[in-house]
């Protein structure tokens, strides 16, 4: 088979998997996070869907590598993976989320404060106030100002 038929297979298969992903064992995700290091962004981007959502170490793990990953697109549906898709609260995924706030990339940085703000993390609201201040926002800061109902913002 053709290196892009093989790319788009898998990426068939990782979509699909993101759609029905509640049920995937330890033994499915440790085998989905081997395809981690696969250089075509499209499946890159589809394996981070078949793992977004799910609350194994893994895949939590796959998710925080992906939102260090030098091509936007990538960093940003990865940060969006464990900052709003989960519930999970970690040091771990606080830090990673922490990494994404200063992000270059406008929707990768408002995905990160919004998945601190869904965890309750004080030191957001100073973020929110020097996003809103440089008139750099959208509606992913009103969620997170929504998100951590703080009086000062006067929004609820």
């Amino acid at each position: 088979m053709k290196k892009k038929q093989s790319n788009n297979v898998l990426k068939s298969i990782f979509y699909g998997i993101g759609h029905n992903n509640e049920e995937l064992s330890d033994k499915q995700i440790s085998k989905l996070v081997t395809f981690q290091n696969v250089e075509n962004i499209d499946v890159k981007h589809a394996l981070i869907s078949a793992l977004s959502g799910v609350e194994n170490i893994k895949a939590i793990e796959t998710l925080i590598d992906f939102s260090k990953n030098k091509k936007s697109s990538i960093r940003n549906w990865a940060t969006f993976g464990i900052g709003s898709l989960i519930d999970l609260d970690t040091t771990e995924i606080r830090n990673a989320l922490w990494n994404r706030v200063t992000d270059n990339d406008f929707e990768t940085k408002s995905e990160a404060i919004v998945g601190l703000a869904n965890r309750k993390d004080k030191r957001i609201k100073d973020v929110i106030s020097t996003e809103l201040e440089n008139g750099d926002y959208g509606t992913l800061l009103f969620e997170a100002i929504l998100t951590i109902r703080d009086k000062d913002f006067c929004l609820y």
